[in-house]
């Protein structure tokens, strides 16, 4: 669950026509964008994550946006390593405040993240800025028309002269079914496939993982059970989710198995506000 990865080929750099496709709702296409992107709320409040029983990340609300995440290291689950402050207008995201721990249990400002203005209804520039160096790193997000993020551009910082591009193929149901990584001097990554129940991710409307990054754990709308990794078309690895389900539908556990003697099982335990 912690892996970042898929799929699609071509994708458009310019904003869809409102003129020609407009939204017969009447939605801002920048509202509908997916979380962190947009306006949207979490249908429930995910309040605690632990790995292997011990304290990873906790969560808090300002009415149904998220608010603040603290994390926590597997060497002290007392004490946060890290504080994540989310800043918003009109309820979207505009900087996230990155605390790291420094020296003995304090907490100071090490990244400031900011969602740039949009360049257009599509595309979508983060900044991350290292308060302790000054360098600065940017990805760039794609949407199709729904509000899906279909491609990830990563620069190293804003001297890079070759980007890091993910890519993503959605299914029917909108999450992603593929992925993968190119540079534009490499040929086309190996391909991740994605298999998924029918059950609502929480981690999705929050738009970030217990990690604090958008990866593959919180894009698509359900929960994956198989990932399939490939080797041009020869299958190198698979990792599998079992899950525990509350009578709301979201998942209260899930255990991980990776197809490795090396790799044992791992799991994770959610717990929800109301």
């Amino acid at each position: 669950m912690r892996r970042l990865l898929y799929v699609f080929a071509i994708l458009f750099f310019i904003s869809c026509d409102k003129d020609k496709n407009p939204d017969p709702a009447g939605e801002n296409a920048l509202d509908k964008q997916q979380a962190p992107f947009g306006k949207s709320e979490v249908e429930v409040e995910l309040k605690k994550v632990l790995f292997n029983g011990i304290l990873e990340a906790e969560y808090s609300y300002e009415g149904k946006m998220l608010a603040e995440e603290l994390r926590f290291s597997s060497s002290s689950a007392s004490v946060p390593s890290q504080r994540m402050v989310f800043k918003r207008a009109e309820g979207k995201i505009q900087t996230v405040e990155i605390m790291t721990k420094s020296q003995g249990d304090s907490l100071e400002p090490s990244y400031l993240v900011t969602y740039e203005q949009p360049i257009n209804d599509s595309l979508r520039y983060v900044t991350r800025k290292d308060l302790r160096n000054t360098s600065v790193s940017t990805r760039i997000y794609a949407f199709d028309n729904k509000g899906y993020i279909t491609r990830q551009e990563v620069w190293a910082d804003l001297k890079a002269t070759e980007s890091t591009n993910v890519y993503y193929v959605r299914n029917e149901q909108n999450n992603v079914a593929k992925s993968w990584t190119k540079k534009p001097s490499e040929a086309k990554g190996n391909d991740v496939e994605y298999m998924y129940d029918n059950h609502p991710n929480p981690f999705f409307k929050m738009g970030l993982d217990s990690y604090g990054e958008i990866t593959i754990r919180s894009l698509s709308p359900n929960n994956p059970v198989r990932e399939i990794y490939y080797a041009g078309s020869k299958v190198t690895s698979n990792i599998y989710y079992t899950y525990d389900y509350l009578p709301n539908g979201y998942p209260s556990k899930v255990t991980v198995r990776v197809e490795s003697v090396n790799f044992p099982p791992y799991s994770y335990n959610i717990e929800f506000g109301y």
